[in-house]
């Protein structure tokens, strides 16, 4: 019989062990936050399933701050302004007054506790939003009595935007009366062009009380999607390189 007896350096066995536990953290730490890029970059094809033509900016809105050796977590957040609108979709709640709802409001046109919709004959931009040129005409000439201005002196310009969007009458909440309800059947803005003995009057913007919004997109489900997909991957690769 022969016996095999050797001595053992426990603190370089240590050592190695050490090493070990430090590259498997700084591999979790890089694969959670190439998980939470990769997240980022499918965000636009999420969110294109929760709004009518996201822009850009919506799909571009998740920001991502990267886990650490210290701190397994990969956070996932969006901006102010993005979250004001996107968070109603994941949270639900009421979405706040745009800057136009909140003039109308302060002018006395829109009362409290009411939104706007567009109108069937509102002019979309091609991420489905009201144009923002013709809002801003319609706000100008709304602060000028609604019907455009004189052609004199600093007036011109109102001028031309009465030409080319018409004039706009408002018809409040909970009073048609002397509105021809054939013509005006909600309560809103309504574009007024003239023909050679009648006028047009197209809805731009309906007045709807604020409602509450039901949740649409589950961000943590989604964001699990992408974990089960790509942790794995990115912490082998991780490991092997």
């Amino acid at each position: 019989m022969v016996r095999i007896t050797v001595e053992i350096d426990r603190s370089q066995v240590q050592s190695v062990i050490d090493k070990q536990v430090k590259k498997v953290n700084r591999c979790a730490a890089i694969a959670l936050t190439k998980t939470a890029a990769q997240h980022k970059k499918d965000f636009a094809s999420v969110i294109d399933g929760v709004f009518d033509r996201p822009t850009r900016f919506t799909g571009s809105a998740v920001r991502v701050k990267s886990a650490t050796v210290r701190d397994f977590t990969a956070e996932l957040s969006m901006p102010k302004r993005q979250s004001s609108y996107v968070g109603k979709e994941i949270d639900g709640g009421q979405r706040k007054a745009k800057a136009y709802e909140r003039a109308l409001t302060a002018a006395g046109l829109l009362p409290n506790g009411y939104v706007t919709v567009p109108g069937e004959k509102a002019p979309m931009d091609a991420n489905g939003n009201i144009s923002r040129t013709f809002l801003v005409a319609m706000m100008r000439q709304l602060s000028n009595g609604g019907y455009g201005g004189s052609t004199k002196g600093d007036d011109k310009k109102q001028a031309r935007a009465y030409k080319k969007h018409g004039g706009f009458l408002v018809v409040p909440v909970g009073n048609r009366q002397g509105f021809d309800r054939a013509k005006i059947k909600q309560p809103g803005i309504y574009r007024v062009t003239q023909q050679q003995t009648t006028w047009d009057l197209d809805p731009v913007l309906i007045f709807v009380r604020k409602a509450n919004y039901k949740p649409k997109l589950n961000w943590r489900n989604e964001v699990q999607k992408t974990v089960d997909a790509k942790f794995k991957g990115y912490f082998i690769a991780a490991l092997e390189s």
